[in-house]
């Protein structure tokens, strides 16, 4: 049981190591994009991302089949090599010891997970109201042109090389000015 228990212990090290690498690299990427909104560095973060989601999957395995092993007597008692075994209380403390780590470290990738998530949410967040502010200033200027347009329209007809007596006439020339001028207003 010695040899289970260090085994076990190694493999527990092994998988709480490759997490504490992934946490650090998580963490950086995560401050990197605080101020920082490049391709490279959400490259890095998918990355990082997909690391975490293959230790939680280990880890998980490892937790499942360890429960599979502590559920069938059967199992705990051949793990006595040679010896009958009435009594399996030390094998399941090991075991048990073992599994309690594996959730322990499961819960922190499922932690970084989350924070993760969050993170993304938040600059989806931001990118969405950069883009509604790109939008409204679109809006603005396409407005704005739309009544550029009918002005010079307008202008355009009264500048025709065209005599038809209405441009000799100064009070329907004022008319149309007041008219333009109370066009642009509302419109703006």
């Amino acid at each position: 049981h010695v040899v289970l228990d260090a085994a076990l212990g190694h493999m527990q090290e092994k998988t709480r190591g490759n997490f504490d690498k992934a946490e650090r690299l998580v963490e950086r990427i995560l401050s990197m994009l605080r101020t920082q909104h490049h391709d490279e560095v959400f490259e890095k973060l998918l990355t990082a991302k997909k690391k975490l989601s293959k230790l939680s999957k280990n880890t998980r395995e490892l937790n499942e089949m360890l429960d599979d092993i502590l559920d069938d007597n059967d199992e705990l008692i051949d793990m006595y090599l040679g010896k009958p075994a009435k009594d399996t209380d030390d094998l399941e403390s090991i075991l048990e010891n073992e599994v309690e780590q594996l959730e322990d470290i499961s819960n922190r990738i499922d932690e970084l997970n989350e924070n993760i998530d969050d993170t993304q949410e938040i600059l989806v967040l931001k990118l969405s109201s950069r883009r509604n502010k790109i939008i409204r200033i679109d809006l603005v200027l396409t407005a704005a042109t739309a009544v550029l347009a009918v002005l010079a329209v307008v202008t355009g007809f009264f500048g025709m090389n065209i005599l038809n007596k209405v441009e000799q006439r100064f009070d329907v020339f004022m008319w149309v000015l007041l008219g333009m001028l109370l066009f642009a207003i509302l419109s703006g």
